[in-house]
């Protein structure tokens, strides 16, 4: 049995039964309200070239909004991480946290010490994590035959993250095999067949 989210269950009332909200202008404008910081599985393996092609897709001006660098609490670091950090901080006082298993992360809660008039101020010294957004930690899904593999996960974190989206559900569904669903997901699409020789879309 499948458990919605009050806003998954707000989209099904309104959408669905419509077999091609990948196109309809309005059910994205729903979704940028109602999934806003929604982690998205996206029909992608998650491989070095599809990252690639997502964050070229990805337009976003700088100082459009700095989102990306105020809705999380802590940045999780490598030890790389923290040693440019510490060549580019500049004198700023920079909070560190350490977890049990000795995860180092760059406590950003109230937002980023680096981000200066919604910019990096360290763009190019940024962490990887930072660098890497809004691709998330990947989802671990199983194919009919038991196979294991992963499949990127998108945070829906901005209108730029939303278009991309968008566009990754579309191309999905362009040929008539799939269709997406009010949350986001993709089911097979399906004829009912009276007889051999009456479909019945």
């Amino acid at each position: 049995m499948a458990f919605y989210t009050v806003q998954e269950t707000k989209m099904f009332a309104k959408w669905y039964g419509n077999k091609d909200l990948a196109n309809e202008a309005e059910f994205w404008q729903d979704c940028f309200t109602q999934y806003l910081d929604k982690a998205v599985i996206l029909p992608l393996v998650d491989n070095a070239q599809n990252r690639f092609r997502l964050h070229r897709l990805m337009v976003c001006p700088k100082g459009m909004c700095g989102r990306c660098c105020s809705c999380y609490g802590t940045v999780p670091l490598s030890q790389y991480d923290v040693e440019k950090l510490a060549e580019v901080s500049d004198g700023r006082i920079v909070d560190f946290s350490c977890s049990e298993n000795n995860q180092i992360s760059l406590v950003t809660e109230g937002g980023c010490k680096f981000l200066e008039n919604n910019s990096c101020s360290i763009y190019n010294n940024r962490p990887f994590v930072c660098s890497e957004f809004p691709i998330q930690t990947p989802y671990i899904s199983t194919m009919a035959d038991g196979t294991k593999f992963e499949q990127i996960t998108y945070r829906l974190a901005c209108l730029p993250a939303l278009l991309v989206i968008q566009k990754i559900f579309q191309e999905a569904t362009q040929d008539g095999k799939a269709v997406l669903m009010p949350d986001l997901t993709l089911i097979p699409e399906y004829k009912e067949v009276n007889n051999e020789n009456d479909v019945v879309d």
